[in-house]
């Protein structure tokens, strides 16, 4: 993704590459400073399908740190209201998938309860002002969430 971006920013003019840096970094080493210039928009996606629950929070409580009015995350989700055989059916499936696609480094996609997501969300103090379904696989639905921050 970085070489892709580099590729992109090579094109740009000079006045605008000058105002992005691109870096690798473990996002859950972020540590945003009082004194840091603030994005307008944080944009996470194709991410927490890769993490669990416990790391979902811990990110976006780190993302939150930033003064910023906006942001935009895709999860992999077990939609909110879903009955109890279509919950077995997503976690059946997603277990199946895990097996089978079981990588060398051992990772797994998970699909997060959406109510549970909704519930942090709010609780970090963003709502979720629009909602996108990107796609509907048999394990999971994945989504795409615009947050706008709680007014102070």
């Amino acid at each position: 993704m970085l070489d892709e971006a580099k590729t992109k920013l090579e094109a740009l003019p000079v006045e605008l590459k000058s105002r992005v840096t691109l870096c690798e970094q473990s996002a859950f080493d972020l540590k945003p400073s009082k004194d840091e210039y603030f994005p307008d928009l944080i944009v996470c996606i194709r991410f927490l399908n890769w993490i669990d629950f416990h790391q979902v929070k811990a990110l976006l409580g780190i993302l939150s740190d930033y003064n910023t009015p906006q942001m935009i995350i895709g999860a992999s989700v077990v939609p909110t209201g879903t009955g109890l055989i279509r919950r077995a059916w997503y976690d059946l499936s997603l277990k199946l998938i895990n097996q089978r696609g079981k990588r060398k480094d051992g990772r797994v996609q998970f699909a997060h309860d959406e109510s549970e997501l909704l519930a942090l969300i709010e609780n970090l103090g963003w709502s979720a002002i629009e909602t996108s379904v990107i796609m509907r696989r048999n394990a999971r639905v994945n989504k795409f969430y615009r947050l706008k921050r709680h007014e102070l």
